[in-house]
């Protein structure tokens, strides 16, 4: 099922070109913060995620390689829609994933959690996700703490821009 586009499309979209080139930048801490959050929650995959128009690009990865994706595959096109953590318990049970080419093959997801990544105006411009090929659920803890993951992600990203540059003067070189 194809998930709509947010009300805040346009906006989101301009967030997500603000954010684009601190996420890669970011990228190193993020595949570490990613094996932490997959030991925490004991799945076998965790992802950082980033959603343009057309795509879903996946920032860092844990326990799977998965390239750009096409966003009306996107589970986290669906996730970004909620205002909190979206689980769903066995994705192959669920209408709007059951046959969705990452739940039927590779990596096989039968359990997924994604928490928005939140701009402080209110936009998202991806998620944190574990996984796992097994079905389960989340406990309200859990999910509460995904968000904490989720939300130190955006504080490491905000604190970037409020970092203030010095001017270059002869001196810098």
């Amino acid at each position: 099922m194809i998930p709509p586009l947010p009300t805040d499309e346009v906006q989101r979209l301009q967030a997500v070109r603000t954010y684009e080139a601190r996420m890669k930048r970011h990228r190193p801490h993020h595949r570490h913060l990613v094996e932490i959050v997959a030991g925490a929650f004991e799945v076998p995959m965790a992802f950082v995620t980033m959603i343009d128009i057309n795509q879903q690009r996946f920032n860092a990865c844990y326990g799977v390689h998965l390239p750009p994706i096409d966003r009306r595959l996107s589970l986290c096109a669906h996730a970004m829609l909620e205002r909190g953590v979206t689980v769903v318990p066995n994705a192959r049970q669920d209408p709007r994933f059951m046959r969705n080419p990452l739940v039927l093959g590779e990596p096989n997801i039968r359990f997924y959690a994604g928490a928005p990544l939140r701009t402080p105006a209110g936009h998202v411009i991806g998620t944190l996700v574990i996984a796992d090929a097994q079905p389960r659920e989340l406990g309200r803890g859990h999910r509460a703490l995904l968000e904490e993951f989720a939300q130190m992600i955006m504080d490491e990203l905000q604190r970037e821009e409020s970092r203030p540059t010095a001017p270059l003067t002869l001196e810098t070189f």
